[in-house]
């Protein structure tokens, strides 16, 4: 039988483990941050929690951008006194656009209350924490009062949806400290403040009830701005404020935060306002009552005794208790999914009524956190037999010189089987100086030239491709030269283009794969990815516009209901197998059995990481830990990093469970060596593997002795049942 009808069967009888294995993330260690493997943030909005029963406050981080979802675990013992906790990740919802966590009905686990998470309409849903043998879990709140799973309030005995925009978020507190959880929200088009009052308390229902009644059309009677970015208080409390001739209903929008704290401790509640048109936060004072709320003084720059809180457009704003010394604090982040991305969490610690600043880079500065997008790529830059990690980035955004696009190399300070990655140089090859004419440099390695050596080739923003010849030679470390820029003019066809470079045609060239944020229309279809071949020689690539292959493999990866395809491929190729990775826009990494045609690659599964990360993801993967399966890591578009083992061997063979080889070292002689390595006793057997995690031979063991006469110098791995080892193959 054909070797590719052997291996595609193989792969379909490992499809239902690919799909049903339950991917295990890879804790790797990064210098200088705690919490390095989050995913970075761009939108984060922070709720307290108890995520575990041992008493104290835990931490919830919903990004709006990529709607994701990170928890914290409290530990005082830490540096910082958060410690990322992924394991409790997947018991919540898939909440879209905002969260906000309450106790409402006084059970004592937290409860959510969520924009539309399973109904197609904007609203409010709730969700009931529960704890079962120690497991947090959270089920829907049964709504009585519609058609949809949603919050409706009375009004004049009907029953309507209780709106609120997806593009702020509402206020929801106990607002006349009755016992019961009512809700503050604007109206659709902003101005006016409604407010909703639970009436569960007043109908003999304790706190455990969601009975609503609007009851107030302009609470506090003040008059929200609109794209004015003010506040317009009411001459007195019977009145609503009416806007002037600068703020009309034509400069009304959608997109408000709302957050509610009683400041100077009178027992009123207060308010902080984000608008979605502000770079600050207003800060509304209730000189009113319990029973009549009236807004007697403004701050349209809050804080005015402190620093205040600015950032390049629209603000949210969060209350809870971070430090754990009994008095809540203020935290402050960007609403908005293209706002400021670096530096963007300010926190203010509260102290009797006032917030005083401390920082700007709350959490974020204990993550590895590139700004917007990361592209990761492994490369072994020195030579050292271990997979260092170069990433790109659209970049850093409000900051003075504008959005900044470089390369970040982090090289591998650690060990063969236990890699720990440092950040030496952020802005490797000095991409930013490239940065105000094009963005997104995302990168590929591979030996374009057939040289022995790993050249660079990049994607980017505007379509073009940046190819860096690396003329160091096999086994140095790379040494490139100057970058060309819209390489050989080759037309992409698209744009934010990631790249891979495989012989896709079986003619001993490598080619040129792209894959970007549209498709690529097909007679039938369309396709996700556009091959060039190369049509040149070995030492010479060529490529052209006239010799491509258009749908490589008839590769879709652009899921329904969104409409990009924001394809990101990788190959992986074994003396047996080739496999292909493509990740995609809505989170997915899909993986293909490819042939040598480009005509029709088998899908082995369409979710091989099976768990959301975020959205518009980069993958790559290489054997970083000596384990003899290979590793992946995740970029995503909150700039941040995911590694994770996989169950695929570095042979390109899929087991069933990940079952990693013995990380026992070998004692090798002589090393680095010429002719023959010397192994242990009880060697029988031996794989070599290069740098890439890429099987070279497998070899008998003759009287201790590796017979390596025909390797390239360069870096290898040897693997054995008995262990493992890197050796350096020395030049004749």
């Amino acid at each position: 039988m054909h070797m590719k009808a052997i291996w595609t069967l193989f792969f379909l009888a490992a499809m239902v483990f690919v799909n049903g294995q339950s991917k295990t993330r890879l804790d790797v260690a990064f210098e200088n941050y705690q919490n390095p493997l989050t995913g970075g943030f761009e939108a984060p909005q922070f709720q307290a929690i108890h995520l575990n029963e041992d008493g104290e406050a835990d931490l919830l981080v919903f990004d709006r951008k990529g709607s994701a979802i990170r928890t914290f675990i409290y530990d005082e013992n830490m540096a910082f006194h958060y410690r990322y906790a992924p394991e409790y990740e997947s018991v919540f919802p898939d909440i879209p656009c905002w969260v906000i966590v309450k106790d409402f009905n006084l059970d004592g686990v937290d409860d959510l209350f969520t924009c539309g998470v399973t109904d197609p309409v904007t609203g409010i849903e709730v969700w009931i924490g529960k704890r079962e043998n120690g497991h947090l879990s959270f089920e829907a709140f049964e709504h009585p009062h519609g058609a949809y799973n949603i919050i409706y309030y009375n009004r004049d005995g009907d029953y309507k949806q209780l709106y609120v925009g997806n593009n702020g978020i509402p206020g929801i507190a106990d607002v006349d400290d009755d016992g019961d959880i009512d809700i503050l929200a604007f109206q659709p088009s902003g101005g006016y403040l409604y407010y909703f009052k639970n009436l569960s308390q007043e109908k003999g229902f304790g706190s455990d009830s969601l009975l609503y009644e609007r009851v107030d059309d302009c609470w506090g009677n003040f008059y929200e701005g609109g794209l004015i970015p003010d506040i317009i208080l009411s001459k007195d409390n019977s009145s609503c404020a009416i806007p002037n001739g600068l703020i009309s209903g034509s400069t009304r929008h959608e997109g408000i935060t709302v957050s509610i704290l009683d400041k100077n401790n009178d027992g009123l509640q207060d308010l902080l306002l984000g608008e979605v048109s502000s770079t600050h936060l207003i800060y509304i004072e209730n000189g009113g009552s319990q029973e009549d709320a009236f807004a007697t003084y403004k701050e349209v720059n809050f804080p005015t005794d402190d620093l205040p809180a600015e950032m390049q457009i629209f603000l949210a704003s969060f209350i809870l208790d971070v430090d754990h010394d009994g008095v809540n604090d203020l935290l402050v982040a960007p609403n908005s999914q293209f706002g400021t991305n670096t530096d963007q969490v300010l926190f203010y610690q509260g102290v009797d009524t006032n917030f005083n600043y401390i920082q700007d880079d709350w959490l974020v500065g204990t993550t590895l956190d590139l700004g917007t997008d990361s592209y990761p790529s492994f490369l072994d830059y020195n030579s050292d037999g271990l997979m260092d990690l170069v990433v790109g980035s659209f970049g850093l955004i409000g900051i003075p010189t504008g959005a900044e696009t470089r390369l970040y190399l982090f090289e591998n300070v650690g060990s063969l089987n236990e890699p720990k990655y440092e950040l030496v140089d952020d802005n490797w090859l000095d991409f930013l100086a490239f940065s105000q004419f094009d963005k997104s440099f995302t990168p590929t390695f591979g030996d374009l030239d057939s040289d022995g050596d790993q050249d660079l080739l990049l994607g980017t923003l505007s379509g073009e491709l940046v190819y860096l010849e690396n003329t160091s030679g096999p086994g140095n470390p790379v040494s490139f030269k100057s970058p060309v820029f819209d390489y050989k003019s080759l037309d992409s066809e698209n744009n934010t283009i990631r790249l891979a470079i495989a012989d896709v045609d079986g003619d001993g060239l490598n080619d040129i794969v792209v894959g970007g944020r549209n498709s690529y229309p097909l007679s039938e279809g369309i396709g996700s990815l556009k091959a060039f071949k190369n049509i040149g020689s070995p030492q010479n690539p060529d490529f052209s516009n006239s010799n491509v292959i258009l749908g490589l493999g008839q590769v879709n990866v652009k899921d329904s209901g969104t409409s990009k395809a924001s394809a990101a491929p990788r190959f992986y190729s074994d003396n047996m197998s080739s496999l292909l990775l493509v990740a995609n826009e809505t989170g997915r990494v899909a993986i293909y059995d490819t042939d040598l045609e480009g005509a029709s690659y088998d899908l082995i599964s369409e979710d091989l990481l099976g768990q959301y990360l975020g959205r518009r993801l980069a993958v790559d993967v290489a054997d970083i830990d000596g384990d003899g399966y290979l590793e992946m890591v995740i970029g995503n578009e909150r700039g941040g990093l995911n590694f994770y083992n996989t169950i695929i061997q570095t042979s390109g063979e899929i087991s069933s469970v990940h079952d990693p080889s013995p990380t026992k070292p070998l004692a090798l002689y002589p090393n680095p060596v010429l002719h023959f390595l010397m192994v242990p006793e009880g060697v029988s057997q031996v794989e070599i593997f290069n740098t890439m995690g890429q099987r070279i031979r497998s070899v008998q063991v003759n009287n201790r002795k590796v017979d390596v006469r025909s390797l390239p110098e360069g870096t290898y791995f040897l693997k054995s049942s008995e262990g493992n080892a890197r050796f350096i193959k020395k030049g004749k």
